[in-house]
């Protein structure tokens, strides 16, 4: 039993919520982007809120089912939709409007081997998921066995405002930097699953004289000024120094920022 890939999209790998605890390796966390996303997609297709499932940016990925019967699949994006497949029939996910990641859940979850605890794709790394890689036309994906249970569709809805993404921020450097951090709005210049790049106010922060451990939602101050807002697939060492960093409850809704976005910090409050 196996979805053939048609059309992988602009970005598709197979993503769980990671591999925790390898970053003094220089092994990221990695996993999903949107981790609420994925586990509500899993729950719709009747597997554990874990399981490893496709992520694909802006647009999804064409697939065929190949098996003796049908399959339950459940589609998150702006919304989540559950879809039956027979042998033989294809799947078009289209496009993302709002978000910048969307997730497909196969019932009886991604069978690929597992690495360092992860089934997740490591594409600095080019280790787990499919090969190491994004998904290509002409892949096969191997499905394991379906799960019996099947949960209705979740009602999965997060504000995406047409204002300014609000963003808490744990302080790390303090003056001018942090105020005009706090101050300034942001705006989404280029972005992809290592980071995303800010514009708006130049910040000015010293220099680190040796590199520092970096965590998932740092902003890291580049020389020009400009921060840097650190996702999954983060660096686990830096050499610019970081003013603040994203409460990891905000990660999920910072994954999904689209260039051209405007993003506001505020101090979280403990």
């Amino acid at each position: 039993m196996a979805l053939e890939v048609l059309d992988p999209g602009p970005l598709t790998t197979v993503q769980d919520f990671g591999r925790p605890g390898h970053g003094a390796c220089g092994v990221a966390e990695g996993g999903a982007m949107d981790r609420e996303l994925l586990a509500a997609v899993n729950r719709a297709a009747g597997n554990r809120p874990r399981a490893a499932g496709l992520e694909f940016a802006l647009k999804g990925p064409q697939l065929r089912w190949h098996g003796r019967g049908p399959v339950r699949l459940a589609i998150g994006a702006d919304e989540i939709r559950q879809v039956t497949l027979r042998p033989g029939e294809k799947l078009d996910c289209g496009a993302l409007r709002r978000t910048a990641y969307g997730y497909i859940a196969v019932a009886g979850g991604i069978e690929v081997p597992v690495v360092m605890g992860s089934r997740s794709t490591c594409l600095a790394g080019n280790f787990g998921g499919l090969k190491g890689r994004a998904l290509q036309a002409g892949d096969s994906l191997t499905v394991g066995l379906a799960p019996k249970a099947l949960a209705p569709p979740a009602t999965f809805r997060r504000p995406y405002a047409d204002g300014p993404v609000v963003l808490r921020v744990l302080r790390v450097s303090r003056g001018p930097a942090w105020r005009r951090l706090l101050a300034a709005d942001w705006r989404v210049a280029t972005g992809n699953r290592v980071g995303v790049r800010l514009d708006g106010e130049t910040l000015q922060l010293a220099p680190l004289r040796l590199s520092q451990g970096i965590p998932p939602g740092a902003l890291q101050v580049t020389g020009s000024g400009q921060p840097i807002l650190l996702l999954r697939d983060h660096p686990t060492v830096g050499g610019y120094p970081v003013v603040a960093v994203v409460v990891s409850a905000d990660l999920d809704l910072a994954s999904q920022v689209r260039p051209g976005a405007v993003i506001e910090f505020r101090e979280a409050v403990a």
